[in-house]
Formats: C-alpha cells, sequence, structure tokens
C-alpha cells in the first residue's frame, strides 16, 4: 500500500502544473458559465420574452464564447482538458460504471449524473451530428468548435466557423427554451399559491 501511495504522490508530482492549470481553468470558466447561464440568461428572457430575449443572448453567446475561444488560442494552452477529451470518450465509460457511491443515498443521487455523462460520452464516441448537438446543448459553443476542430490553437477555419455559427444557434435555442419553460413553470406555480 505505502508503495501504491508513492507511486500516486509522484505521478501528482509530475503532473502538478497540469493539474493546477486544468483547475484553475475550469474555476474560471466555470464561474462564467454561472453568471452567463442563470445570472444574465434568466433575467433577459424574463424581462424581453422568448423571440427578443433569445436573439440577444444568441449575439451575447457569440461574442462571449468567441473572446473564450481567442484567448484559448492565444494562450497555447489546454486548460480545460477539452483536447484530451477524444481521449476519454473510449475509456470514460467504464470508468463512470466502475464509480459507486456506498450509502443508499449517494447512489440515488450519482444515478441521474452518471446517465447525463454516459449519454454525452457515447454521443462523443458515436461523433458527428450527435456528439455536435450534445455538445452544442451539454456545454457551449466555444467547447463544441475547439472539440471538433482539427488543429489546436490555430484560429477558425471555413469549417469551424460553420460549427461555431451553428452551435451558438443550436445551444441558444434549447437554451432559450429551457428558461422560458422555466420561467412559465414558475409563474404559474406562483399565480397559483398567491389564490
Amino acid at each position: 500500500m505505502n508503495g501504491w501511495l508513492k507511486n500516486v504522490a509522484a505521478k501528482i508530482a509530475a503532473q502538478k502544473k497540469r493539474i493546477a492549470t486544468l483547475a484553475l481553468g475550469h474555476t474560471v470558466f466555470h464561474a462564467i458559465e454561472q453568471i452567463f447561464n442563470y445570472g444574465i440568461y434568466i433575467p433577459v428572457i424574463g424581462f424581453l420574452g422568448i423571440i427578443y430575449g433569445g436573439g440577444v443572448m444568441a449575439v451575447i453567446s457569440f461574442f462571449v464564447c468567441y473572446g473564450i475561444l481567442k484567448f484559448y488560442d492565444w494562450s497555447k494552452e489546454d486548460w480545460l482538458g477539452i483536447e484530451v477529451a477524444r481521449d476519454v470518450r473510449d475509456f470514460g465509460p467504464e470508468w463512470i460504471k466502475k464509480l459507486q457511491a456506498k450509502s443508499l443515498i449517494g447512489k440515488v443521487l450519482w444515478w441521474p449524473f452518471s446517465r447525463i455523462i454516459l449519454l454525452v460520452l457515447w454521443s462523443l464516441k458515436k461523433g458527428g451530428s450527435i456528439a455536435f448537438f450534445a455538445l452544442s446543448i451539454y456545454t457551449d459553443p466555444f467547447t463544441t468548435t475547439v472539440y471538433f476542430r482539427k488543429i489546436a490553437f490555430n484560429g477558425l477555419t471555413k469549417r469551424d466557423w460553420l460549427i461555431f455559427v451553428a452551435s451558438v444557434l443550436v445551444g441558444n435555442i434549447y437554451w432559450t427554451g429551457r428558461t422560458h419553460l422555466i420561467i412559465f413553470v414558475v409563474k404559474i406555480g406562483v399565480n397559483s399559491f398567491m389564490w
């Protein structure tokens, strides 16, 4: 056991910079996503409605994701681990299936997340339009474009621009509809509670 622990510690020490880069990248990117998805998206759709709000958010999404993409290319650093996602799609499903919670509550809480992860990994393995729609809906246009790009950190080719714009449209149609539905359900709930 002691040898195993030393081996793990040595691997972590060797990858310390990479782990720190990924941790910082994910933290900052997740914060941006949370602010955008919940702090901006919901109020804009709530105040401007599904058509105007959806249009405004598609334009904002385009520029935010494009800015992140430009920064990603400029940094020449895979700070989200997107480039290795292609490798994960092959061994990921078995790894996810092996993860098991020990308590009943843990198993119940883990089950929906494991199904979503397996669905996304399945779609990535299938490739093509299935992976495109899964990434556009589950992540964002930046992640979708970087995943499908043939050459890392090399700007956008014509094909990459098509993927980026299509992902902006698909993702924002989904998020606008989803947000509008949530707002609608909350309004019905509030109105029913008030009467």
